[in-house]
């Protein structure tokens, strides 16, 4: 692929990274660009249906970052709208490609841990200050921004659950939006916990997953966001967890799991 276009209200902080790329204020502008077969929206929430309508309207494939709709309607018209179209629709599922959840993939299908009965799953922060960000002040606050994650691994894992229960909070002194969430997904044998919350001091475990075997537990979370963030390129170590995972087995004794080699690029 070769980028063509990108919609930016910031047009000055582009070419520092990409000075070859045409910048455009509107995606009206970017949609009368030639050559250009797939619109990737990664656009303040609210706007993801109206973006992804408009880009499928002209024909072209879309690719949505999370959330994929801020509601049921709105992601359904998009859906519609796709099939009707005949275009390409997905969504950046790239956590399905972290080192961390392709070791549990493993894992699970080799049988190490057994029946599974309890999964839980969670990305915690300490930010005791809401921040001055529109990602802090979303109506549903971090269920629409890191639930999307946790949600699409369960599934991955597990299937649709027969049923699930929320509670979506907010605890910090001036938040405007809820920063916690305690969610639970009930299947027949199975409960899969997933959680998140900005007041965990010490929130380095990302799983803790219970079988009829034994348990692997995981801290620390896949490193190429963070790579990605700081500007670093994939090559190398890219994808390289050194956090492995401990599994203790039946009778107490524990041993570690090294990770799986990640790469979002698969996606």
């Amino acid at each position: 692929m070769s980028l063509q276009a990108v919609v930016s209200r910031d047009a000055a902080k582009i070419p520092a990274d990409m000075p070859d790329t045409l910048v455009v204020p509107s995606i009206d502008a970017l949609l009368s660009e030639p050559g250009i077969g797939l619109v990737v929206i990664s656009s303040p929430d609210d706007l993801h249906a109206e973006h992804a309508l408009a880009a499928l309207r002209a024909g072209k494939h879309v690719l949505i970052d999370k959330p994929f709709a801020t509601t049921l309607t709105d992601a359904q018209k998009v859906a519609t709208e796709a099939e009707a179209q005949g275009r390409l629709l997905t969504i950046f599922h790239n956590r399905r490609w972290d080192a961390d959840f392709l070791t549990l993939r493993r894992l699970l299908r080799e049988g190490t841990l057994g029946d599974i009965v309890q999964f839980e799953s969670h990305f915690d922060r300490w930010r005791p200050v809401p921040a001055a960000t529109w990602k802090e002040s979303r109506e549903a606050g971090s269920w629409q921004d890191l639930g999307p994650d946790l949600v699409d691994q369960a599934l991955q894992l597990f299937g649709m659950p027969a049923g699930i229960s929320a509670d979506i909070v907010t605890l910090r002194e001036g938040a405007s939006a809820p920063h916690c969430f305690h969610v639970t997904l009930r299947y027949p044998r199975i409960r899969v916990l997933l959680h998140s919350s900005k007041l965990v001091a010490e929130h380095g475990l990302r799983f803790a997953v219970r079988g009829t075997r034994g348990k692997w537990a995981k801290y620390g979370t896949d490193p190429q966001e963070a790579a990605t963030v700081a500007g670093k390129l994939p090559q190398g170590d890219w994808g390289h967890d050194p956090v492995s995972g401990m599994f203790t087995d039946a009778n107490g004794v524990a041993s570690e799991i090294a990770n799986e080699r990640s790469d979002y690029r698969l996606f």
